[in-house]
């Protein structure tokens, strides 16, 4: 991932990786990008807490607040 998003010369400070899995946050971490996690699909919320996203959206709305952690 990282590597095809630097061939694409993105701006990995104005980026970050939406997902609703563990496994999704931890990716996003491993490409250096700032982690969003969303909790109405796949974990719970204590399961995502635990490997620590950048932020934690409960609800769709919040996902406005992806701006402050850019």
């Amino acid at each position: 991932m990282g590597i095809t998003f630097e061939k694409l010369k993105g701006n990995k400070n104005s980026t970050c990786y939406i997902g609703d899995t563990t496994k999704d946050i931890q990716a996003a971490k491993n490409a250096g990008f700032k982690s969003v996690a969303v909790t109405w699909r796949m974990n719970e919320q204590s399961d995502l807490e635990q490997i620590e996203p950048d932020l934690i959206v409960l609800h769709t709305k919040e996902l406005l607040k992806v701006k402050s952690i850019l």
